[in-house]
């Protein structure tokens, strides 16, 4: 998913501290004020994050059995293993 505006913008040099109250009012103004610092993402460097945790979660979930729902009962009730589903019963198979 791409954003819009891969910008991040600052105006205030400040850390929020425990009792801080923030008040948003939306007004029409004819100047905005210039943000004192402006950080653009590169492209490359978010690519490469998403794929660093497309790596690790490969790694986590590749190699785990998926068991159908109709193995577990199975697992549960031996006596059902001579059953078998409809083909279409889970939508999936």
């Amino acid at each position: 998913m791409q954003r819009a505006n891969p910008n991040y913008l600052k105006w205030i040099d400040r850390n929020l501290e425990l009792g801080d109250e923030i008040n948003i009012k939306i007004v029409e103004v004819s100047q905005v004020d210039k943000p004192i610092s402006e950080k653009r993402e590169l492209a490359s460097f978010v690519e490469d994050q998403q794929r660093q945790y497309y790596e690790k979660l490969k790694q986590k979930y590749e190699n785990q059995i998926v068991i159908s729902p109709f193995d577990r009962i199975n697992k549960v009730f031996p006596a059902l293993i001579s059953l078998q589903p409809p083909a279409n019963l889970w939508g999936f198979l």
